[in-house]
């Protein structure tokens, strides 16, 4: 997602759920990691604030995370985002994946899915994975009992 923005321009982001308002100034990395940013970086012709819906926390921890690649393409750091995220409660990094969904970051999605698939969900049973993701079980009892078990033999193998 190799930008062509100008040179000069310069893109602050500016946190809008919060009192504190924290403004970060962001570099070329961190436009050509997100999608949004790289379009607006194209279409600017000054320097621009953005005010984004993130608190100020939450600002910090985005350029945090894009600030430790140091490229977009870099080579992911499991070990890094395995501390990143699970520094944070399931309420906060809910909160930040939907704040930073808007940006449509490809790293950041793919980082997030990964850290749920390879950190969170393998320690789970089936009810808990339910819950983690919000999914209803909408199987009664009589449809699993009319479920066929041989059916699932080709997956097992």
């Amino acid at each position: 997602m190799e930008s062509s923005s100008l040179p000069n321009l310069k893109i602050t982001l500016r946190a809008s759920l919060d009192f504190e308002k924290l403004e970060i100034p962001i570099d070329q990395n961190i436009i050509d990691s997100s999608t949004f940013l790289t379009n607006i970086s194209e279409t600017c012709t000054e320097d621009t604030t953005i005010d984004v819906n993130m608190t100020s926390k939450q600002l910090q921890q985005f350029v945090t995370f894009f600030n430790h690649y140091p490229s977009t393409n870099a080579p992911q750091d499991e070990e890094f985002e395995t501390q990143f995220f699970g520094a944070l409660t399931n309420e906060e990094f809910y909160a930040l994946c939907n704040a930073i969904d808007f940006f449509d970051s490809d790293r950041f999605t793919e980082a997030a899915g990964d850290f749920v698939l390879r950190d969170k969900i393998p320690e789970m049973k089936t009810e808990d994975i339910r819950n983690y993701l919000g999914i209803k079980n909408d199987m009664e009892d009589k449809k699993v009992e009319l479920f066929d078990p041989s059916s699932l033999n080709y997956f097992r193998n």
